[in-house]
């Protein structure tokens, strides 16, 4: 968290704006835009990553967070904003058009898959995991720098809903956090970045108290 007279007043308004609320397994709310500040290096991007929700989620208008805030921090916390008339794709289209809204929605999202923040997982939440790993997927798009695929080569567990061939792949990102990545995701798949050999081609183990699962990854880009 980055510490300034702007980012307090950010705060401040994240805890009034949240104050009664509860994630989906019952802890403050104002945890998650705290979680995503956190990973924020700069006062503006920390700032809207604790506003990201307060206007989508609370009586706070963007009008109010004009009079507080510089036009940089009011640019993002819209671009985060998600109307309910703007099909939900089309938002997160909307949000890669700015880098550093897309990489505070890249650290929400991270923090909206993590499946160990819930007491118990249902098939909703499967669903709106679903979403939001296809949503991660476009903002990942196009980005240059490293790019790994994942292949799934044999799965024969029905807990999950892994299948022989299914392919995860992830751009701009290094393999050990592919790995991190891979476990929010697919929790009941342990996933272990084993090592790198020579070549720099990074070795995987899966394991899956449930049944068999063979992973195997690679770089795509040499």
């Amino acid at each position: 968290m980055i510490y300034t007279d702007l980012t307090r007043k950010a705060i401040r308004i994240a805890f009034q704006a949240h104050r009664d609320q509860k994630d989906k397994a019952g802890l403050p709310y104002i945890l998650h835009p705290l979680h995503v500040a956190e990973g924020m290096k700069d006062e503006i991007s920390c700032c809207a990553a604790l506003l990201h929700d307060v206007v989508e989620d609370s009586f706070i208008t963007l009008d109010r967070l004009r009079l507080e805030f510089p036009s940089e921090v009011i640019k993002l916390v819209s671009l985060l904003t998600h109307e309910k008339t703007v099909p939900y794709f089309d938002y997160i289209r909307l949000i890669k058009t700015d880098p550093m809204a897309t990489q505070i929605k890249k650290a929400d999202l991270l923090h909206n898959m993590d499946q160990s923040r819930l007491i118990e997982i249902t098939p909703e939440d499967r669903k709106r995991l679903e979403k939001y790993r296809t949503a991660y997927a476009m903002l990942l798009e196009g980005a240059e720098k490293s790019c790994v695929r994942i292949i799934t080569e044999e799965s024969d567990c029905p807990y999950h809903s892994l299948k022989k061939g299914q392919e995860f792949i992830v751009k701009n990102e290094t393999p050990a956090f592919c790995s991190r990545l891979w476990n929010l995701i697919y929790p009941d798949v342990c996933v272990l970045l084993a090592k790198e050999t020579v070549d720099k081609k990074p070795s995987f183990q899966a394991h899956c108290p449930m049944g068999k699962v063979k992973v195997r990854m690679e770089r795509l880009d040499g």
